[in-house]
């Protein structure tokens, strides 16, 4: 396992990068309850995460300035 020393599963974590587990495990540790954490980055990423400490899945969206540039072009 990649994450073998972690208190959540990442499911896929061969296709997960870091900062998204980071992003999942720091809102499992806050809230212990189901969860979407939502990152506004280079892209826009939505990561949902069980109360057991499950990462359930991913879902990546282009970031704000590239979704601006492709309305505008």
């Amino acid at each position: 396992a990649l994450y073998p020393q972690l208190p959540i599963t990442v499911v896929r974590p061969d296709e997960v990068g870091t900062d998204l587990v980071a992003n999942a495990l720091a809102a499992w540790w806050r809230y212990r309850q189901t969860c979407v954490v939502v990152d506004f980055g280079t892209a826009l990423t939505f990561t949902t995460v069980s109360a057991e400490g499950k990462m359930l899945g991913v879902a990546i969206a282009p970031g704000l300035k590239t979704a601006v540039r492709a309305l505008f072009a």
